[in-house]
């Protein structure tokens, strides 16, 4: 039942996403995500499912159990959380920081702040995606599995909902190959941070640590491996040993800074 109410939390929170499309002109040539009409309107659908499975998860709870605190809404422990969250994920990026900083392709060099797919990116993508897969999906899995096959688990349904942009792709006329190869990769990718957003969230119990490594993921972007490889010389050896300590760095304090006794945090796992 647990993998069931997963599958129906991921299949609605994409469904949210083209309601308002179906049978109209612009779903048969491909919805253009950026367009300003579609954002607002597929935060409002996805919005709609997520106050759907919070009413209907709430219903289900013992009568004076908190909801919001147990799907880690709760101010007790959220400052240190996310500081730990934004510290984690800025050591693992110390490359691409490096590295945007040494081409100048940084994301405001190519999004204005005040945007409204700034907005998406940075604030309404990551709060409702980890609402959704995240503060909804978890608790009921770790009812059923342990903590650790659930932190692994619930990112498959994460990964598969980003298969809907291959979808997308498609209706745009691109090649079939080439899409299926980028939403793999995007699915793989997809995956793994689903798995450190659940591992955060779990670890510190709050929803505000996994959003804040998101919108900061999204903030930088996949690395520009790319970029790097067109490096020579000292700069090569710098910028290559910033990648290498950035993730040894963030695996020697990963454990560390997120002891669940910093947050007011009951969980018992990853031990």
């Amino acid at each position: 039942m647990a993998g069931l109410f997963a599958l129906l939390i991921a299949v609605g929170f994409v469904l949210s996403l083209y309601l308002w499309e179906l049978g109209s002109a612009n779903a048969r040539a491909g919805v253009d995500r950026d367009n300003p009409k579609v954002i607002i309107r597929r935060f409002l659908g996805v919005s709609a499912v997520s106050l759907s499975v919070l009413i209907c998860y709430s219903r289900q709870l013992p009568a004076g159990q908190m909801c919001f605190q147990l799907i880690g809404l709760r101010w007790s422990g959220m400052l240190p959380a996310v500081g730990a969250s934004l510290l984690l994920t800025a050591i693992l990026f110390t490359g691409p920081i490096l590295l945007a900083w040494e081409t100048g392709d940084g994301f405001f060099d190519r999004e204005p702040l005040l945007s409204l797919r700034c907005c998406r990116t940075l604030v309404l993508a990551p709060v409702t995606e980890e609402l959704c897969f995240r503060a909804l999906m978890l608790p009921v899995l770790c009812v059923h599995l342990s903590c650790t096959r659930a932190a692994f688990l619930s990112p498959l349904f994460f990964g598969l909902a980003h298969f809907h942009h291959l979808i997308n792709r498609l209706q745009r006329g691109y090649p079939l190959v080439p899409s299926l190869i980028q939403a793999t990769f995007q699915f793989s990718y997809t995956y793994i941070f689903g798995v450190y957003s659940a591992y955060l969230y779990l670890r510190t119990g709050q929803l505000a640590a996994a959003c804040a490594a998101h919108s900061f993921c999204n903030l930088m972007g996949f690395p520009d491996f790319e970029a790097l490889a067109n490096l020579r010389g000292i700069k090569l050896a710098v910028h290559g040993g910033a990648f290498v300590l950035g993730l040894v760095g963030w695996l020697a304090l990963l454990g560390r800074l997120t002891e669940p006794a910093m947050f007011a945090s009951q969980c018992d796992c990853f031990w």
